[in-house]
């Protein structure tokens, strides 16, 4: 049976990266402290912000390259992952 889905939970997916994007406009020592925080957390050896990083370069061979050596992905399916 096909999966229905609900409007108003798309128009709130869609709205979450705008929302978070808010944020940066709200200057408060708390929220600063949480942003470095979460953006220096490592994951697979490279902090968020070196993540977000390479992921916003659209440097597709960079990418596959990373995600060959970080999470053992190979050419092919980092390839696919890409597109």
């Amino acid at each position: 049976m096909p999966h229905a889905t609900n409007p108003s939970s798309q128009t709130q997916t869609s709205r979450k990266n705008p929302n978070f994007a808010k944020m940066d406009r709200i200057v408060h020592p708390e929220i600063e402290k949480f942003k470095a925080a979460v953006m220096n957390m490592q994951v697979h050896g490279l902090t968020v912000e070196e993540w977000r990083t390479l992921l916003a370069s659209k440097d597709e061979q960079a990418i596959c390259d990373v995600l060959a050596s970080r999470l053992d992905i190979k050419e092919q399916a980092a390839k696919a992952l890409v597109k």
